[in-house]
């Protein structure tokens, strides 16, 4: 119910002059009828004006209430800001109830803290529950070295991989933030143009040719699972791409030769299904050079050979 004249009355007279004062009566139900959301409303206005108590009212309320365990986390967190000793541990008991926004909010109250293991674990948990505002807050942990506090040892290393991983996390459950960061790193990393790729090529949002820019630009910049993943596209004709099996032989390789562990023995696969001359004689040349296994060089010279390869059996008398 509205705050009434009367009760504004009853409680001035009391001495309950202030947001915080009248809230605190609605809320117990003191000179005035219990009313939650007529003290909710007056903790939020208190909460507005500084008075830093009020955040940690406003947890409390939402605490117990269903499907407002988000607001009583922000407020909670909000307290924290605001030195309430309660604050953490009241995010403690929300978390232990398996809500993931408390984990959340319990990685940013360690982050605060420079607890960055604790800050880690915290948000793993609330990932483990979907949040992806905690796989963001992942990636930015390893933007630098951690430190402990009040300390040089560092607890945290930098890791742009992790990094990279966490944004793309986001982004394939539809981070806008998460995409954008992969964006603005895709011309640095070439991890993070594949990341993207992949991101592209999963939303239906996306027109697929982007998806082949983000591959191919990944691929000629030394990314292994970007070559094997254009191989897979050449040979199964994806993303509208024209079916070619020799095109997806020359990306296995090109692959193999980035150190993807796969991508030969799917090359060899391709190869004695399609039984191409010319995939034959790259086969050949490939373990050569490359490998230099000259026994299956010299099977692969042998097979182009038979299929009247111009050049192989020049190779095969020498």
């Amino acid at each position: 119910m509205p705050q009434t004249t009367a009760n504004q009355i009853r409680l001035y007279f009391a001495g309950k002059r202030d947001d915080m004062s009248q809230a605190d009566c609605y809320l117990h139900g003191v000179l005035v009828e219990k009313d939650i959301r007529t003290a909710l409303m007056l903790y939020k206005r208190a909460a507005s004006q500084g008075q830093t108590e009020a955040h940690f009212k406003i947890g409390s309320i939402y605490h117990h209430r269903q499907d407002k365990e988000e607001k009583a986390a922000k407020a909670y967190y909000q307290a924290f800001l605001h030195k309430n000793l309660l604050a953490k541990v009241a995010l403690q008991e929300l978390a232990s109830s398996g809500k993931p926004i408390a984990q959340f909010y319990l990685g940013l109250v360690c982050e605060k803290e420079q607890n960055w293991l604790k800050a880690k674990e915290h948000y793993d948990l609330a990932i483990d529950g979907g949040y992806i505002l905690a796989m963001l807050n992942m990636a930015k942990l390893y933007q630098a070295d951690r430190k402990a506090l009040a300390s040089t040892e560092i607890i945290l290393r930098k890791d742009v991989t992790e990094e990279l991983r966490w944004y793309k996390q986001a982004a394939a459950l539809g981070s806008q933030e998460g995409l954008i960061e992969l964006e603005k790193r895709s011309r640095t990393f070439p991890r993070a143009a594949f990341y993207l790729a992949q991101t592209h090529e999963l939303l239906e949002v996306f027109p697929k040719f982007k998806a082949l820019e983000h591959y191919t630009y990944a691929s000629e910049n030394g990314c292994a699972d970007a070559s094997f993943r254009l191989g897979q596209l050449y040979e199964a004709g994806g993303l509208g791409l024209v079916r070619n099996p020799v095109k997806a032989v020359d990306y296995y390789l090109l692959a193999t030769r980035q150190v993807h562990v796969q991508a030969l023995t799917k090359a060899v696969e391709l190869a004695q299904v399609i039984k191409n001359k010319d995939v034959d004689y790259k086969l050949a040349e490939f373990y050569f050079s490359q490998i230099q296994n000259k026994q299956l060089a010299l099977s692969w010279y042998k097979q182009a050979a038979d299929k009247e390869h111009a050049h192989a059996p020049c190779v095969i008398i020498i």
